[in-house]
């Protein structure tokens, strides 16, 4: 039979409409397949297709459009990647994914093996009233600590794993840079341990930090603000030993314990000094009120370190502390007390606490108490509150294992195309750090901090914190003297 013209036009117009159906995007797949059916109906009914031409169109369409959404299921779905021709279910195969960082595990779990790391880059703009700007120059060699700055804050990379199912082991190192020059290459956490031992729950043994601080010994990953609050100067942060901890109670009771020995920042250790070298520490923590899996809780812990030295005294300890800026000058001080011989250090902290749903509230109160030899010990403190809140309405992830919160769930990643842009976090804290006591006078330092965290993705963030700071000295016309401060800084940080 001889088309005629009419039919021609018809079947031309009929070739666009469904290449443009079915080419489009994917987000349309179900309105497109109501229109092409519609058109298909529509020519069938006008006589310009047979019943025979409508039947093999719809199920061409039809056939295409399921293609389409099994490559889009498939595309969505988690890297998973057998490593052999194994099938996921057999135990001896391996498997590697993504999550988070790269993932090596066999099927049974008796090994796995996990590699990643963190970069942090900061900025910063510091400024400071005459009377600060005087002090910090006469106490840092007429470097008064203000202007613009740029740092790699870390840059981290790690290996960790575990074998025959409770056999572990984690390997980390940190690059980066100096204030005065030069680069450094340090270890932070390198041990093995073992778990399920009896009632000491898990046993570690190497460089790893000491047990002690809520804060501390949440990951920097996970913190609220750039840096710690000011009381964090007393932590004692990572030293060579080893510890045992364990939960009970379903996992509202968890305790800490450990000895260590004290190291320099490449992690070595030798022979007497005349700084504090054998560390006792222990962190006792308690969940009162658990709902919603942490989405409502109250945190409390107690923490306690004794810190014994060498036979004769410790004449070389200090503390000093920036002002919640790592790019900052060191306000506050108290140099090395070599006046007086320390024969013994005591560490207390108490910590608090509590979600609710996207409200975050935490405090720590921290003390140093030196016992000096022949004189009047020395009381040093400080304590730090702070509050958040997730106005996309996320909320902190708590960890029963480590008494400490982690990486944030996220209710939607930055997508502008899908109208999603992250999650936003809001948050204020105020410091207070006091190293004046008796003849001591390395000065007070007070600090509110505003901050403003936007995380694009679980391990895309960037952060903003503006600090107003204000130094207390000792008496008048000695340094350190009095002064205000205010800082804004900047991060944009990376874990994988």
């Amino acid at each position: 039979m001889t088309s005629t013209p009419t039919a021609s036009l018809g079947l031309a117009a009929l070739g666009l409409v469904l290449g443009l159906a079915l080419a489009s995007p994917s987000a349309y797949a179900t309105e497109k397949k109501s229109v092409t059916e519609e058109i298909l109906e529509i020519l069938k009914a006008s006589g310009t297709i047979s019943d025979a031409k409508y039947n093999e169109l719809l199920e061409r369409a039809e056939a295409e459009e399921s293609a389409r959404e099994e490559a889009a299921q498939a595309a969505a779905a988690p890297a998973e990647i057998p490593t052999d021709s194994s099938a996921k279910d057999d135990p001896t195969g391996w498997t590697v994914k993504w999550s988070n960082g790269t993932k090596i595990e066999r099927n049974d779990g008796e090994y796995k093996l996990k590699f990643g790391g963190r970069v942090m880059l900061d900025m910063a703009q510091i400024w400071a009233d005459r009377n600060l700007r005087q002090t910090l120059a006469t106490t840092n060699r007429d470097d008064n600590g203000t202007g613009f700055g740029v740092e790699i804050r870390r840059a981290r990379i790690f290996a960790q794993g575990t074998l025959y199912k409770r056999f572990f082991f984690k390997a980390s190192y940190e690059f980066g840079g100096t204030r005065n020059g030069g680069n450094a290459v340090e270890p932070k956490d390198i041990y093995m341990g073992m778990k399920k031992v009896g009632p000491l729950g898990t046993v570690r043994i190497g460089h790893m930090k000491e047990d002690f601080s809520l804060e501390e010994m949440t990951s920097s990953k996970y913190l609220v603000f750039m840096e710690r609050g000011l009381p964090a100067v007393f932590n004692p942060v990572r030293n060579w030993g080893i510890n045992a901890y364990n939960t009970f109670l379903d996992g509202r009771l968890r305790y800490a314990l450990g000895g260590y020995r004290q190291t320099n920042e490449s992690g070595f250790g030798f022979g007497g000094s005349n700084t504090t070298s054998y560390h006792i520490t222990g962190r006792l923590t308690g969940l009162p009120y658990w709902e919603d899996g942490g989405k409502k809780l109250i945190h409390l812990g107690l923490n306690y370190s004794h810190q014994f030295t060498s036979s004769g005294g410790a004449t070389g300890l200090g503390y000093g502390e920036r002002p919640e800026a790592h790019l900052a000058l060191r306000y506050v001080n108290t140099g090395r007390l070599s006046a007086v011989p320390v024969d013994a250090v005591d560490l207390f902290t108490t910590e608090f606490a509590a979600n609710w749903n996207s409200l975050a509230f935490q405090s720590e109160w921290q003390a140093a108490l030196l016992d000096r030899r022949g004189a009047d010990d020395v009381l040093l403190w400080g304590i730090y509150g702070q509050a958040g809140w997730f106005i996309t309405g996320e909320h902190r992830n708590y960890s029963q294992k480590y008494a400490n919160f982690g990486r944030t769930q996220l209710n939607s990643t930055f997508d502008p195309r899908a109208g999603t842009w992250g999650a936003f976090e809001i948050a204020a804290r105020v410091s207070y750090l006091d190293l004046n006591d008796h003849d001591i006078r390395g000065g007070r330092l007070f600090d509110v901090t505003a901050g403003v965290n936007w995380y694009l993705w679980p391990n895309v963030r960037i952060m903003a914190n503006y600090i107003h700071s204000i130094l207390m000295g000792r008496a008048a016309g000695a340094s350190p003297g009095k002064g205000d401060g205010d800082l804004f800084q900047m991060r944009l940080q990376l874990d994988f």
